[in-house]
């Protein structure tokens, strides 16, 4: 589903005639992350539901954070 400006708002996912949310973009002034609403969960705490894009003057995307440690380096 977009905006009417065509940002894309939610992505659905199709299972017959029933339709479940994948993904919702996060908006300020920009998008500033996602969110899933199917996450993992480690008996206390739901993880990796949020992640946030950290952008650099220009508005290009230079990290993004989220509560999974991942361990990963970025080129």
């Amino acid at each position: 589903m977009r905006d009417g400006t065509g940002n894309e708002l939610i992505s659905l996912e199709h299972n017959g005639s029933i339709a479940t949310l994948k993904e919702a973009n996060l908006y300020g002034s920009d998008r500033i992350g996602t969110f899933r609403p199917k996450a993992e969960t480690d008996g206390t705490h739901t993880l990796a539901n949020r992640s946030y894009d950290l952008k650099d003057h220009l508005g290009n995307i230079r990290a993004t954070v989220t509560d999974v440690n991942e361990n990963r380096l970025c080129n």
